[in-house]
């Protein structure tokens, strides 16, 4: 059985899905992406965390630490997904990078024994190898599909997971700014 989910719906099934009008969900678009979304944003280290963006009416997520100081690790990690139902569970997702500076970096993530709390306690299986994050031709690229990352599981698992987009850097020197947007968790 198929089981696709998508965690950043579109403005029809984000309007069904909040019980409210397509209108209301197109004025204001970023509130409603923020308020449904349920993922958790986490500085470990700086001040640099993950915002909800809107260019042109569409709206996605983003990092960089550009105008901050010093090292960021910051984490968006999802609410806890059950996979159970999916045969070949997998994540895709589109990536823009813009003002290439430095190795900041963005790295992908699931983890099945996250407790909403302890980023750095739990066991994070990394998916990163998986995508490919296209260096733009000017200061900013186009968001485009980053590839196909299949999670596996052990015999007997839940396949209950959190997904994690980790951005690090290093202001001044480290500082591309990374950009996601529809991500998709399922059978992809």
């Amino acid at each position: 059985a198929k089981a696709p989910i998508i965690l950043t719906p579109h403005p029809g099934e984000m309007a069904r899905l909040c019980k409210v009008s397509v209108a209301e969900i197109e004025s204001d678009r970023v509130k409603y992406a923020k308020d449904f979304a349920g993922w958790q944003n986490v500085c470990v280290k700086g001040d640099a965390p993950w915002s909800a963006r809107d260019f042109n009416g569409n709206v996605y997520v983003q990092c960089t630490a550009n105008n901050t100081s010093g090292e960021i690790d910051s984490w968006l990690i999802s609410q806890q997904i059950d996979l159970s139902l999916c045969e070949n569970p997998a994540l895709a997702f589109d990536v823009c990078l813009g003002y290439l500076k430095g190795d900041a970096a963005l790295q992908v993530y699931y983890s099945e024994d996250y407790d909403g709390e302890d980023v750095e306690g739990a066991t994070w299986v990394e998916l990163t190898n998986n995508y490919a994050f296209h260096k733009p031709s000017g200061t900013y690229g186009t968001l485009s599909p980053a590839g196909i990352g299949t999670l596996t599981f052990a015999e007997g698992s839940a396949k209950k997971v959190y997904i994690a987009f980790r951005y690090t850097g290093l202001a001044p020197d480290s500082t591309t700014t990374f950009q996601i947007d529809k991500v998709q968790l399922g059978d992809v």
